[in-house]
């Protein structure tokens, strides 16, 4: 058999009825396919176009495996309301599994969003309620991803201000902030934080507890309860360690490894509701050097071990005392030891 060729001037058309047209090829090399007299495929010099009527949509069916099965069945869809859709025929009719809107938002297992502002939505096929959307605000808004079931939409939140700089984390459908992170990098449990105070845990604007520095030596951790302002802290200043109560300190660890007593001299040893079983000291405190236990500004009064004897000393030169009492009133002398005559006196 020889080739057949059909030549032309102009258009050369294929006419299954004679009112329609079937195939046509047209003179500059183009063809077109029609179903009904209606064009439904057309080539041009880079692409084809499948093209639907007016107001109605463009569809492109792929069947693989000659489509003996539903779940060989899949379609490209452009929608005459705009939209491109990817869809499959699994379920034994034509779902949307990819929806792509003129404006740019992209829907994934559904056709329409809970927010209009959604750029990017994922919805769980096996689940009604469970999408995962992205929002995309402008520079004076915010954009987020939302945490969608059931329950509400945007039950979990993570989002960002473009105005103010922040991100928040926000759970169970809550508008107040779980986590917050503010511009400057602080960082906030249960409420927004302060300028700063690098971690702060919160109810939403009382401070449970939370870490400054203000300054290059100065850092500090503080901690109240949610019924109270009073605040209890330690940290670090200058090279010594605090303790401190609304902002006062109350006993410092310094660099040397001293415990001293806070900046008003008021601190007591326990308060006399509960009692220490022992207090120890020992030579390993300070090498060899005897061990005292020293009262009073000007070492009034010293108790000690020298290694050998066991003292009670007064260093500065005042008598010594040995009284009773009754309550915290002792005002009984038992025995007095006079340091201006070195004599001892037995009772008053």
């Amino acid at each position: 058999g020889s080739d057949m060729y059909i030549n032309s001037g102009n258009d050369i058309g294929r006419r299954p009825q004679v009112w329609d047209y079937g195939i046509k090829l047209i003179g500059d090399g183009a063809v077109e396919l029609y179903h009904n007299s209606k064009l439904r495929l057309q080539t041009w010099s880079d692409t084809v176009n499948i093209l639907g009527d007016d107001d109605a949509d463009a569809i492109l069916h792929f069947y693989a495996d000659r489509g003996d099965n539903n779940d060989d069945k899949w379609r490209l869809r452009t929608a005459a309301a705009g939209s491109f859709n990817i869809e499959t025929y699994a379920t034994g009719s034509w779902v949307t599994n990819l929806n792509i809107s003129s404006g740019g938002q992209t829907l994934i297992n559904q056709t329409s969003a809970g927010d209009s502002a959604v750029m990017l939505g994922v919805k769980n096929p096996t689940s009604n309620g469970t999408v995962v959307d992205v929002v995309c605000g402008n520079n004076t808004q915010g954009s987020h991803i939302a945490f969608s079931d059931t329950d509400a939409y945007a039950r979990g939140l993570i989002s960002y201000d473009h105005t103010n700089n922040f991100l928040s984390f926000r759970t169970n459908g809550d508008t107040t902030d779980r986590l917050h992170i503010r511009s400057g990098g602080e960082v906030a449990i249960g409420g927004q934080g302060y300028a700063g105070q690098p971690f702060s845990v919160q109810t939403s604007t009382t401070n449970l507890g939370y870490m400054q520095s203000t300054g290059t030596t100065r850092a500090v951790m503080a901690f109240a309860d949610a019924n109270s302002s009073v605040n209890v802290g330690y940290g670090c200043i200058g090279n010594n360690h605090v303790f401190m109560k609304d902002a006062s300190e109350k006993l410092r660890i310094d660099s040397s490894g001293h415990i001293l007593p806070g900046t008003d001299d008021s601190q007591n040893i326990g308060d006399g509701t509960t009692n220490f079983n022992s207090i120890w000291a020992s030579t390993r405190f300070r090498g060899n050097d005897n061990v005292k236990l020293i009262l009073g500004n000007a070492q009034d009064l010293v108790i000690r071990h020298d290694g050998t004897n066991n003292i009670i000393g007064s260093p500065v030169g005042g008598d010594l005392h040995i009284k009773s009492g009754t309550g915290d009133n002792d005002n009984q002398i038992i025995a007095s030891f006079i340091h201006s005559s070195s004599k001892i006196g037995i009772g008053t």
